[in-house]
C-alpha cells in the first residue's frame, strides 16, 4: 500500500462528505420522543421499574411538534407507544407560540402535564442550582 500523498491527506481532513438525511433525523427524533414518553412511565434512574399494571392510565404530553414533519414523528412515536402500552392513553396538548412562556405559565399554575417536549436551551430557565 502506498503512503498517503499530501493531496489525499488534505482531502481526508476536509469537511465530511456524508450528509445526514431527513429520514435519519426524523427517526432519531421519533426515538427521542418515544424515550421521553417511556421515561415518564418508569421509576427513578437505576431503580427497579414498578410492575406493569393492567389498569388504564393516562398521560398528558405538552409539545409543539403537532404539525408538519415533526407532527408526523410525534404521531408515529405515539402510535408505537400505544402498541406497546395499550392501557396507557396519551393526550397531546399543544404549546403554540412562545413555548417558554407557555411552559412558564403551566409550571407557575402547577398544571404542567406528565411529559413535555421542549428544546434543551429552555431547561436552564427552570433548573434548580445544586
Amino acid at each position: 500500500m502506498a503512503p498517503p500523498t499530501i493531496a489525499r491527506t488534505a482531502r481526508a481532513q476536509a469537511a465530511p462528505t456524508s450528509w445526514v438525511t431527513r429520514a435519519a433525523v426524523l427517526r432519531a427524533s421519533a426515538s427521542t420522543l418515544a424515550v421521553g414518553v417511556l421515561a415518564a412511565c418508569t421509576g427513578p434512574f437505576g431503580a427497579e421499574a414498578p410492575k406493569a399494571s393492567a389498569q388504564p392510565a393516562s398521560l398528558i404530553l405538552h409539545t409543539d411538534w403537532l404539525s408538519g414533519p415533526r407532527g408526523q414523528v410525534t404521531e408515529q412515536a405515539l402510535a408505537e407507544f400505544g402498541k406497546r402500552h395499550p392501557n396507557i392513553k396519551v393526550t397531546t396538548e399543544a404549546l403554540p407560540g412562545d413555548t417558554a412562556e407557555k411552559l412558564t405559565a403551566l409550571i407557575a399554575a402547577d398544571s404542567i402535564g406528565d411529559v413535555a417536549l421542549w428544546t434543551h436551551h429552555l431547561v436552564v430557565y427552570f433548573a434548580k442550582p445544586l
